[in-house]
């Protein structure tokens, strides 16, 4: 019987210019972070069931990939009816991020500013665009509860996407607080499902929600949330719009006892500081946005691009998830950017710098006499700074080593054979303008320098 050799459903393997392509991308993430001052960490793939389970959502809980039990823990857990797993692959890097802090918090600064690259994990069905192994790049700080998190949090990613190449790009937000105020104020208690149909508001309309909210709320509460979200319909700006629907909720019945200005003011300042900054064409106030984690309290965010259909980023302030592993809560906020909807729009944009995909010096070899010069020769252009690759096998053909190198994508072929050696020179072939000069060595590192530019 033959063993299938594709990898599990959702999950992929990456030819090497792929992974060139990927880790540009995450060099530039982590740089932009870095520079803000984030830290590095790393957490396990696994976590215990009660750790992923703790905060996530119920939907969100049909998704985790659960490991079994093994051996006689397995057994006994079967025999017993008890639950067969105790661990799972890790959903986000938010949750682990809780768990890490509440066990290493005795190493940790009081306010901690962090930033984590690495695979996540979701058992849902794959599709076009969707899989079930992928990369997320996070940053968060935990222990200040001041708006100005979410400002350098912001700032620190559009850098990122800046550097990226994109310009087009629009950061959504609005806070969970003001939509916990609407509900509070009607006495609607189905919050989750009333979030979830507002959330699709810019997505299938306003005729289609009201639709939605009439079944889960009845008609006059539906049509008094649509009234809150109308008055800010033609209000010019993110801060006018903020005034507005700020005024329409204080206007509801119920809103005496739940209004609180807090996220308004909250969501001023952020906006008003990102523009003093230099940075207002990129930032609107979207009264609709929910976002699907239930562990958000606070302002949140998306990152999107007119016309395409995915969000690139989103995050927001999660105070109370952390004191779900620790014995107190801890003020936290944070931002993951979709690391796999950024990659597949760079292909597709064709925004990955020309010769990414190029390997640099490809070494022949003539003889087995000419290995050992060779290797010399590959060592200090190494100690250059330059990716060199040796062929191994001088007793194939030349022709067959370039071929090698053309499949390789080398960009440098060089050819030391024995009057190059008696000569002290060596040729120099441009592989993909097919041309070659023979060079004195002590100007090879300069001349290979020059055709790495063209």
């Amino acid at each position: 019987m033959s063993i299938n050799v594709q990898p599990p459903s959702g999950m992929r393997d990456f030819l090497p210019q792929e992974v060139k392509k990927r880790r540009y991308i995450l060099n530039i993430i982590k740089d932009a972070y870095e520079k803000y001052g984030y830290l590095p960490i790393e957490t396990p793939a696994l976590e215990r069931l009660e750790v992923i389970y703790g905060k996530t959502g119920a939907e969100t809980d049909k998704l985790i990939f659960e490991i079994l039990k093994r051996g006689e823990k397995l057994e006994d857990a079967i025999k017993n009816s008890e639950q067969l797993s105790e661990y799972g692959l890790r959903f986000d890097l938010t949750v682990p991020l809780a768990r890490f802090y509440a066990n290493n918090i005795g190493n940790l600064p009081g306010l901690f500013k962090r930033y984590q690259i690495g695979p996540v994990w979701r058992a849902e069905r794959a599709q076009k665009g969707r899989y079930r192994e992928f990369y997320q790049c996070d940053i968060d700080v935990i222990g200040s509860d001041s708006p100005f998190n979410e400002v350098e949090i912001i700032l620190a990613t559009m850098d990122a996407f800046y550097a990226l190449g994109f310009e087009d790009f629009v950061i959504n937000i609005n806070d969970r607080r003001i939509l916990f105020q609407i509900l509070k104020s009607l006495d609607i208690y189905l919050r989750d499902e009333v979030l979830i149909s507002i959330d699709k508001l810019d997505k299938i309309g306003k005729k289609e929600v009201l639709k939605q909210l009439i079944e889960i709320i009845g008609e006059d509460k539906a049509n008094k949330i649509m009234i809150v979200f109308d008055s800010v319909a033609k209000a010019k700006g993110s801060i006018d719009r903020i005034n507005i629907l700020e005024n329409a909720i204080t206007n509801l019945s119920g809103s005496d006892e739940v209004y609180d200005s807090t996220p308004y003011d909250q969501l001023r300042l952020i906006i008003d500081t990102i523009d003093a900054v230099g940075e207002k064409k990129n930032i609107i106030f979207n009264p609709y946005m929910v976002r699907g984690m239930t562990y958000y309290t606070g302002p949140i965010f998306e990152i999107t691009i007119q016309d395409v259909s995915f969000s690139l980023a989103g995050g927001g302030r999660y105070d109370e998830l952390i004191g779900v592993y620790n014995k107190y809560d801890v003020p936290a906020c944070g931002i993951s950017i979709g690391f796999e909807r950024i990659y597949y729009l760079m292909c597709e944009r064709a925004m990955f710098p020309k010769d990414i995909e190029k390997n640099e010096v490809f070494m022949t070899v003539f003889t087995k006499e000419l290995m050992t010069d060779c290797l010399k020769i590959a060592k200090d252009l190494r100690g250059e700074g330059f990716n060199v690759f040796v062929y191994p096998d001088f007793n194939d053909k030349i022709g067959r080593q370039i071929t090698s190198a053309l499949k390789n994508n080398f960009k440098i072929a060089l050819f030391y054979g024995e009057d190059e050696k008696k000569k002290n020179c060596i040729s120099v072939k441009n592989l993909d303008l097919n041309k070659q000069d023979t060079i004195a060595m002590d100007l090879l590192v300069d001349y290979i320098k020059t055709q790495l530019k063209v």
